[in-house]
């Protein structure tokens, strides 16, 4: 069982992690590639970009640790973009959210040298394997240049500037270091129809497909698993999973009962012992340490404050769902209520 100094290094880590990132405007696509958090509405076609002023590849190294890693972060109820997309944006059920970094670079073809860090949607379950992560593990290293270079000369470049007939106001990616951006379906800023997000096999439609191959995105109070995809030499993409020994690393986004949402990640410890069945007292045992996960049936983790995010299906273990970290989300348990 990890102790209340274990649980504190490591968000000190991830403290240190952001701290060490280097200030700067725009949002980078080069070898330190930033992570971008997007929240999008399927339905009134508006978008929201925040820069979480983290390094995808120094998250690489960070959030695999086998002693476990937790992040997270409420999105600033007072940042204008922010408070207009809400505005714009007032059902919950045609919000879709995603973290993606992309480090592109334009004139190699080098393996490796393209990569892409992403949440994927999540599958159907039940035994069935995610057609999402099919697409996204059998798409062609050569689309996959032609996406990633593109990214970061298309919608990324429009995302560093301004003009399209944007506010100044709404898109400070530009001006801030870790700024954000609101925008509409008629802005070339927009996420879901920018030449590098669209719909499936049709260029010029919504959609979060990345290169119009597989969908990064998920419903809110759903979690998602985290990729490093890169361009191989030929054939298909590279991808690794974000991992340890023994667990899976995986992004949530939850909005509580106070109206607020809590972005976070998760890496369980690979120590914690994977339980394969759960008595009533067991799982409230299980509740005492930071992480809980389950084999088999999905348990649900009530929280007095919070609406669980139930995470993704591993492709290649269908019936694994892992649930939330209590220490991460930092707030009163109340019940573990199970099927």
């Amino acid at each position: 069982m990890a102790t209340f100094t274990h649980r504190l290094t490591l968000l000190l880590a991830a403290a240190t992690l952001v701290a060490a990132a280097p200030s700067h405007a725009t949002v980078r696509t080069d070898n330190q590639p930033d992570l971008l958090f997007v929240l999008w509405d399927t339905n009134a076609r508006v978008s929201f970009t925040f820069d979480l002023g983290i390094d995808g590849n120094s998250f690489w190294a960070y959030a695999q640790q086998d002693a476990g890693y937790t992040w997270q972060y409420t999105l600033p109820a007072a940042d204008p973009r922010f408070a207009a997309f809400r505005a714009a944006s007032t059902t919950i059920t045609n919000q879709r959210w995603a973290v993606i970094g992309v480090q592109s670079s334009p004139s190699s073809s080098t393996p490796g040298d393209n990569k892409l860090y992403s949440t994927l949607r999540q599958g159907p379950g039940n035994g069935v394997l995610n057609p999402n992560y099919v697409d996204m593990t059998s798409m062609p290293s050569t689309e996959f240049l032609t996406a990633t270079q593109r990214a970061s000369s298309r919608w990324y470049r429009d995302l560093n500037s301004l003009g399209g007939g944007d506010a100044a106001n709404m898109n400070t990616h530009v001006s801030q270091a870790n700024g954000s951006a609101f925008h509409t379906g008629t802005s070339p800023r927009y996420f879901a129809n920018n030449g590098t997000f669209y719909g499936k096999l049709n260029p010029g439609s919504d959609g979060s497909y990345y290169g119009g191959l597989f969908d990064v995105t998920n419903a809110v109070n759903q979690s998602s698993w985290f990729y490093a995809i890169s361009n191989a030499a030929s054939g298909s993409v590279v991808v690794d999973e974000f991992d340890n020994l023994t667990y899976n690393g995986y992004w949530g986004l939850a909005l509580t009962a106070s109206n607020t949402y809590l972005l976070s990640f998760t890496q369980t410890a690979a120590n914690v012992p994977r339980p394969t069945g759960l008595t009533p007292e067991g799982s409230l045992r299980a509740l005492t340490t930071d992480y809980s996960a389950s084999g088999g049936a999905a348990r649900l983790i009530d929280f007095s404050d919070l609406t669980t995010a139930a995470a993704v299906p591993e492709p290649s273990e269908a019936l694994l769902l892992l649930v939330g970290s209590a220490a991460l989300l930092a707030l009163r348990r109340r019940s573990l209520q199970l099927p």
